[in-house]
């Protein structure tokens, strides 16, 4: 059967796109895989440590006020379980909503822009999850 061996091409494609900081293309291909074969727990692995590589490239260039939250963030009790990530690329991920969500609310719509678009450079993966830019109010 064709999708058994795609499913592979997809999550090898998402790895290696991982390893080469291109995360836009590691999530896509790791996303397209998960319709493919939505039981394979590898791919929901995979795509919680390509969201924490893109977090940890960007730790370098937060303000110390981003910095702090996310860390906040990252070190407070959760709710929940990670499902299919590690704890810690779980809470890098929480960390880095934190951020987000800061950045919304109190209308620094440049800076959030410009964090996004670091590791997200292709339009079509923006669309695709309904990431766009603000405009400032």
């Amino acid at each position: 059967d064709l999708d058994s061996t795609i499913y592979e091409t997809y999550y090898n494609l998402g790895i290696a796109a991982t390893n080469a900081k291109k995360y836009d293309i590691a999530i896509n291909a790791l996303l397209d895989g998960i319709k493919i074969k939505p039981d394979y727990s590898n791919f929901y692995y995979s795509l919680a440590i390509a969201q924490a590589e893109f977090v940890k490239d960007i730790l370098e260039i937060l303000s110390e006020e981003e910095l702090a939250i996310f860390k906040r963030a990252r070190n407070a009790k959760k709710g929940t379980k990670a499902k299919h990530a590690s704890v810690a690329d779980y809470n890098m991920a929480t960390g880095f909503e934190a951020i987000l969500g800061y950045l919304y609310l109190t209308g620094q719509n440049d800076r959030l822009n410009f964090l996004l678009n670091k590791g997200i450079d292709n339009e079509d993966w923006r669309q695709k999850f309904g990431l766009r830019i603000i405009k400032n109010r």
